[in-house]
């Protein structure tokens, strides 16, 4: 995907129709306890690994093995739920990231609820950047968001 043509909005709204799909992965089924592989992999993951590589969000300058040991919120759903952009992507990457050394690692997060999490929050941060980028325009404020933003700035 040619990320200069497309707003980040843009690039997040391609990943958010994975939603439904990954709530019906959160509960594994006929958990053996053994850990998922990417033999029989739900396709919903393949589709969505493709779909974040293509979103130009993986962060490829990073290293992603210390900084996931160093921080704990790549396994916690409250955490991502509350993350800011930088973090998102840096978490996003690092499951990506083991995905390919540790194939089955991305199910596992989608199983485990914190790429829904990651999704929704990224969601909510493409809508903010919608809302405030319509504002400074001086486009009206899109329906329900933001409603301390009633006028638009002066100039």
């Amino acid at each position: 995907m040619d990320t200069t043509r497309s707003s980040l909005s843009d690039r997040i709204q391609g990943l958010l129709p994975f939603l439904q799909e990954l709530d019906g992965l959160i509960l594994w089924e006929g958990d053996s306890g053994s850990r998922p592989s990417r033999e029989d992999e739900p396709e919903v993951v393949a589709r969505l690994r493709q779909a974040i590589a293509d979103s130009g969000l993986v962060l490829y300058d990073f290293d992603w093995i210390a900084w996931e040991k160093e921080v704990r919120v790549c396994w916690d759903i409250v955490a991502v739920a509350g993350s800011d952009l930088p973090t998102l992507r840096r978490v996003l990457t690092a499951h990506v990231r083991a995905d390919r050394y540790f194939g089955g690692h991305l199910e596992a997060a989608c199983r485990h609820g914190v790429i829904s999490a990651l999704l929704r929050r990224l969601g909510a941060i493409a809508r903010q950047v919608e809302s405030e980028t319509r504002w400074r325009s001086g486009k009206p404020p899109l329906p329900g968001r933001h409603p301390r933003y009633t006028t638009p700035p002066s100039s």
